[in-house]
């Protein structure tokens, strides 16, 4: 079974949902998940852009590490420097987990795992999908990087 194929299809409903809660409700959406799906240092570094951006704004911001973006979380993550960056994508979301920014790893990303606390960088949640639907509730939008 192909779990990223599945995420991909998952992250691409979600944002269509959300988006159509926030349009059903005619509401001014203050919530973001940002759900980082790819390996790509330039789509990861977006993302995390984009959640700084928010957060200023005085929205609450979500990051979902799934798939390819999982290896974010994980200690030894060895990732390029930005262009105009002194940062990796990591790095970002660190400082990003500095300013309250709430950060889980997929729960499916941690198969096999042993011990996650000895894998993940320090502030990473594990994903409660229940809890994540929760917050989703509403008019919450939804975007996939």
């Amino acid at each position: 079974m192909r779990i990223v194929p599945t995420l991909i299809v998952a992250a691409v409903a979600l944002l269509s949902m959300g988006t159509a809660a926030a349009q059903a409700t005619d509401v001014d959406v203050k919530r973001m998940i940002l759900s980082v799906n790819s390996s790509s240092s330039l789509s990861q570094g977006l993302a995390m852009d984009i959640g700084q951006q928010l957060h200023d704004r005085g929205e609450e911001v979500r990051i979902v590490l799934c798939g390819s973006g999982a290896a974010l979380a994980r200690k030894g993550y060895d990732g390029p420097t930005l262009p105009d960056r002194d940062q990796t994508s990591q790095s970002l979301m660190q400082d990003l987990m500095g300013k309250g920014i709430r950060v889980d790893i997929c729960e499916y990303a941690l198969t096999g795992t042993e011990d996650p606390a000895e894998e993940l960088i320090g502030g990473i949640g594990v994903t409660d999908p229940s809890e994540l639907r929760e917050f989703w509730q509403g008019a919450t939008r939804i975007a996939a990087f």
